[in-house]
């Protein structure tokens, strides 16, 4: 059990796999009897949000609100203009710009240790210095799970993710990519970033352009000016954008089975989340005290300076929040960029956080090799003429099959395929 009492009355569970192992230790609350007691909660999902986390027609955890898109090609802007380049639109014009950051020396220390594209390798937040090119042919990354013709398939199986990865080869044959981003860190993307090593980066606007972020990254050269590129590159496949999870988030909470055994905490429990949905609960715990951390100005919340001392209400936001109104107000000074990445970015959509893992099949050791031999095609320490002998593998090996066909059924049965 998460607690050895029924002291925790309510813990988080990262993802659909431990709700599952949850369930099946009978250490889970079911709801469903309860959701008249929380109509204001039960109103807030819909029926797919509530289907993701129900077995065996029982109810037992609470959805989370989804999040925007926070992520989006950066580039240095001061760059583009030195160079009198456009905006690149297409691969051509990208691997042009490239080319041209590289050669241009910008650092001034008379090295050629400048790579134009930079990032890093596999984010669990969907940042990976390669989003841009899989999202422009109409996939994530590799071991993503999409829907096509109503089945569950893995991006890296997709004829359009083999034009991706030839794409990127492009790219690394030119020398403008970043060797290291395989080991690259968020905190190592700033120093390369700041320092001239690096021209365009995959990235959200929480790491890049928070006044703390770009502080840094003109710390050396104080023209540096980096923002999201103006156009989206765009192939017949697709345009350059971001991958999301399909839920928006993966996390939900859930409500010990033992609170069951006490009426009136547990009563206590379902006011406070039917309380959480309701627009004086999202408020509470998105922005504050009215009067004190913010002021209401018609339906518009406005930001007091002591808003800026709650730090960490990310942890008690139990259902979530209305991510745009709750990013554009705590961070004004991003308003742009966060409506720029929520609006304009493109999405791909990808299913397995909400899979099961299907007895038989480890997922852990299929994303471990995907991602591994993904690596070495990208980087040329194994040609792409033995991309089908990865997918034999892949499937004879690591039984993709039975997985892809486990998760078309989850995927029927909560919704999402029709």
């Amino acid at each position: 059990r998460p607690a050895s009492s029924a002291a925790m009355c309510v813990f988080r569970v990262s993802n659909i796999n431990n709700l599952k192992s949850y369930y099946e230790s009978d250490v889970l609350l079911n709801l469903a009897p309860y959701m008249d007691k929380m109509p204001n909660l039960k109103a807030t999902f819909t029926d797919l949000e509530w289907g993701r986390v129900s077995f065996d027609g029982g109810i037992y955890a609470i959805p989370r609100k989804g999040e925007g898109n926070y992520n989006c090609w950066y580039i240095r802007q001061d760059w583009l203009d030195k160079l009198q380049m456009d905006a690149p639109e297409t691969f051509d014009d990208l691997l042009k710009v490239a080319i041209a950051m590289n050669n241009a020396d910008f650092d001034g220390n008379g090295k050629n240790d400048t790579y134009a594209l930079s990032g890093t390798y596999d984010s669990k937040y969907n940042r990976s210095a390669f989003d841009g090119f899989y999202t422009a042919y109409g996939v994530t990354a590799p071991a993503g799970i999409l829907i096509r013709d109503g089945k569950a398939v893995m991006s890296c199986t997709l004829p359009e993710f083999r034009m991706a990865l030839e794409t990127i080869r492009t790219f690394v044959e030119a020398g403008v990519v970043d060797p290291e981003i395989l080991s690259n860190t968020n905190s190592t993307m700033i120093e390369k970033m700041a320092t001239g090593k690096v021209g365009i980066a995959y990235g959200g606007w929480a790491n890049y352009s928070k006044p703390a972020f770009v502080k840094q990254l003109s710390a050396v050269d104080e023209n540096a000016s980096w923002g999201p590129m103006s156009k989206n590159i765009k192939t017949e496949y697709g345009e350059s954008g971001a991958s999301q999870s399909a839920s928006c988030y993966d996390a939900v909470f859930a409500i010990n089975a033992d609170l069951a055994q006490e009426p009136e905490k547990l009563d206590a429990v379902l006011k406070l989340f039917d309380y959480l949905a309701t627009e004086e609960g999202m408020r509470l715990m998105s922005f504050g005290i009215e009067g004190v951390h913010y002021e209401m100005n018609g339906d518009t919340v406005v930001k007091l300076p002591a808003m800026g001392e709650l730090t960490y209400a990310y942890g008690i936001q139990f259902i979530g929040r209305d991510d745009m109104t709750y990013c554009m107000t705590k961070f004004a000074n991003c308003a742009d960029i966060i409506q720029y990445c929520a609006t304009e970015v493109p999405m791909v959509y990808h299913y397995g956080s909400m899979i099961e893992q299907p007895e038989g099949v480890n997922v852990a050791d299929i994303k471990s090799y995907v991602l591994e031999k993904t690596a070495q095609f990208i980087y040329g320490s194994r040609p792409m003429s033995e991309y089908d002998s990865f997918l034999s593998s892949l499937y004879s090996t690591y039984n993709l099959h039975a997985y892809l066909d486990d998760a078309t059924a989850q995927l029927t049965q909560i919704g999402y395929i029709k």
